[in-house]
């Protein structure tokens, strides 16, 4: 029992560390972007920034513990298409009436979240779990 607290409590770290790494090259890229995609007012800069958590995150539990990667697959795919999506608002200037990000990002979590036990429900029913 130890040793599974111990190997999430190093996924966690790890999922954070990259984390952070994640952050540097996006802070770097911004050097070279317009500056109102990626400002926190931003909705895009905003959810490419916060909505990574949870999959770096979990992908450090699962590099340590090795779950099923489904689960990790409906984060990651939820962060992509959401992404596409407050991109496209954000091109098409609908940003604007959505609160600079403080609507699309919490939305972008709870797709996330529905992406992962959707995900999770899915693959549970075709291996018995």
């Amino acid at each position: 029992m130890k040793n599974e607290k111990t190997y999430r409590t190093y996924g966690i770290l790890l999922g954070i560390l990259f984390y952070f790494v994640y952050i540097s090259v996006i802070y770097v890229a911004g050097m070279f972007l317009p500056a109102e995609i990626l400002t926190i007012k931003s909705p895009f800069g905003n959810w490419l920034t916060l909505g990574a958590i949870p999959v770096f995150v979990s992908a450090g539990i699962y590099y340590f513990e090795k779950t099923d990667f489904w689960e990790i697959s409906g984060l990651i795919t939820g962060f992509i298409i959401w992404l596409f999506i407050v991109a496209l608002l954000q091109i098409t200037q609908v940003n604007a009436y959505l609160s600079d990000g403080y609507v699309t990002t919490p939305a972008g979590f709870v797709f996330m979240i529905i992406l992962y036990f959707a995900f999770k429900m899915k693959h549970g029913q075709n291996t018995g779990k």
